[in-house]
């Protein structure tokens, strides 16, 4: 008498479902939000020849508060400099 191998193949099933289910709601779980990391950096671009510049500075601290200024020489001569907390 031969076995069936039926009861085997549900029994494969039913683990691949029992996990795909679980990852799937271990994924769907509610995530600790991201702390924010401090960084700073800046940058400038200077070329008298073509009459470009302008410049950036930012900064971010660990609370995720953000303060930086940029500016630009307008086409009228004026330099315009802004600053920003965020």
């Amino acid at each position: 008498m031969e076995k069936s191998t039926i009861p085997t193949q549900y029994s494969r099933v039913s683990k691949v479902l029992l996990y795909a289910y679980v990852v799937t709601m271990a994924d769907a779980l509610p995530q600790a939000p991201e702390q924010p990391e401090p960084y700073e950096y800046q940058f400038e671009v200077k070329d008298p020849e073509k009459e470009l510049f302008f410049n950036k500075n930012e900064a971010g601290d660990a609370q995720g508060k953000v303060q930086g200024q940029y500016s630009v020489w307008l086409p009228d001569g004026r330099l315009m400099t802004v600053a920003y907390t965020a």
